[in-house]
């Protein structure tokens, strides 16, 4: 059983305030957010003008200007929303199946959320299918309270359900799963379908990938616990390569409805190998 030090060492839990999170632009202060917008808003940082228009805040009218130019013309100002996030760990049997596949979904998690709350934004955080989802404010308060809840998850006896794909609207949902469906891809194709989107994060191990039968072997379902008898063959690795490109393929469909992209993470990860990545391909340009 990994420990909650292993889980999280040190070294993790400081990248996660280190990294960070990159902004459509150079954003401001926590309290306005850290991305830019293309909207007017209220902030301190002036954008351009626009012509007066009756209804107008008199008080935005620019009478430097007016006593020039004889017009009336408002000052507008840069708006800095603050981005909200949902982060969604898949706590299904097939990712308990070893402490090593668990273990990367939790770091993953402590990552993303960390560096998302230390970069301004808001994070709900969902461990499982049918668990409570919690919200945390931006911020260093929040580390504790969080790195609690993953902990409160971890040590949880019964393993939950795998993600039901659904995002709710007006948020970034990242999903950390190995994506593995019981009921096949089929049933997986149909539940993305039905999604509005978000950014698939993937576990997966190399063997996975690339899977070596040099005899007769035997698996087992980490979900169902059902087993099967695999033979050795080019015909059964011929059709396990285009399942493989299928399941995939339809990683890519609800990454594309967020404009965002598949990210994977192999299981076997050292802790400084995952900090490496996670700052080149989630959080690039940030502290490494």
């Amino acid at each position: 059983m990994i420990s909650d030090r292993e889980l999280f060492p040190e070294e993790l839990l400081a990248a996660a305030g280190l990294l960070q999170a990159p902004p459509e632009k150079n954003g401001l202060s926590f309290s306005a957010g850290r991305h830019r917008s293309p909207r007017g808003g209220s902030s301190s940082e002036f954008q351009d003008y626009r012509s007066y228009v009756p209804g107008d805040d008199l008080r935005r009218i620019d009478w430097n200007v007016y006593r020039r130019f004889r017009k009336l013309f408002l000052r507008r100002y840069r708006e800095f929303p603050q981005k909200k996030h949902l982060v969604v760990l898949d706590d299904s049997p097939s990712v308990r199946f070893t402490g090593e596949r668990a273990a990367l979904v939790w770091r993953l998690a402590a990552l993303i959320c960390g560096t998302l709350l230390m970069n301004g934004d808001h994070v709900a955080l969902r461990p499982g299918t049918g668990a409570p989802c919690r919200s945390f404010a931006p911020g260093r308060s929040s580390a504790a309270p969080l790195i609690g809840e993953l902990l409160a998850a971890w040590h949880r006896k019964t393993p939950g359900k795998a993600p039901d794909f659904q995002a709710p609207p007006n948020c970034r949902t990242w999903i950390i799963s190995d994506f593995l469906d019981p009921e096949g891809l089929d049933h997986l194709e149909e539940c993305f379908r039905r999604s509005r989107g978000f950014t698939p994060v993937r576990i997966f191990e190399k063997r996975e990938l690339r899977p070596e039968l040099a005899a007769e072997s035997r698996f087992i379902d980490a979900e169902s616990g059902s087993e099967v008898i695999v033979s050795p063959g080019a015909g059964t690795l011929a059709a396990y390569a285009v399942r493989l490109r299928r399941f995939e393929q339809l990683l890519a469909l609800p990454a594309r409805r967020t404009g965002s992209a598949v990210y994977g993470f192999d299981v076997g990860l050292t802790v400084p190998e995952l900090l490496r990545q996670c700052a080149a391909e989630l959080f690039p340009g940030g502290r490494k």
